[in-house]
């Protein structure tokens, strides 16, 4: 198994490899059965698919979630997009740890990614991220007319 959208070095940005040992509940060793590493790693992936399922469910309605989160796909604020999923992923490695003693640093930065998203939920925020391009029917920029029937 490995990472959908992120990688170890995303995540190693803005915290020591130490610390996401212990927020990742990583006690392994070279002598750790491959069954440990893989639960290591599986809490790593489930703490990434609810960081991207959290910034789907905002973003689906203006843009291409599927190209927003592919690896190989190229946009302007992809960094922007990396980071934010770091964030929310340590964020939840940290409160599966421990939820009462989450680091200041990891609080300010989910509320910054929070704040970022509730914006472009407002509309006041536009970040440069691929648009859905066929109709669709989640598309917001687009009245609906009707009424009911007598």
């Amino acid at each position: 198994m490995a990472y959908k959208f992120i990688n170890e070095e995303d995540l190693l940005t803005d915290i020591q490899p130490q610390f996401l040992k212990v927020i990742a509940q990583d006690d392994t060793t070279e002598e750790s059965s491959q069954e440990e590493k893989d639960a290591v790693q599986e809490r790593k992936e489930r703490a990434e698919a609810s960081a991207i399922s959290k910034m789907s469910s905002v973003l689906s309605n203006r843009y291409d979630v599927g190209l927003v989160f592919n690896p190989s796909s190229t946009y302007g604020d992809k960094e922007l997009i990396i980071e934010y999923v770091c964030n929310l992923t340590r964020y939840r490695l940290w409160r599966s740890v421990n939820p009462r003693n989450v680091s200041q640093q990891v609080k300010d930065d989910y509320n910054e990614v929070m704040d970022w998203l509730d914006g472009v939920k407002e509309n006041t925020t536009h970040p440069d991220l691929p648009t859905i391009t066929a109709e669709d029917e989640r598309r917001t920029d687009q009245a609906v007319w009707g009424g009911n029937n007598k």
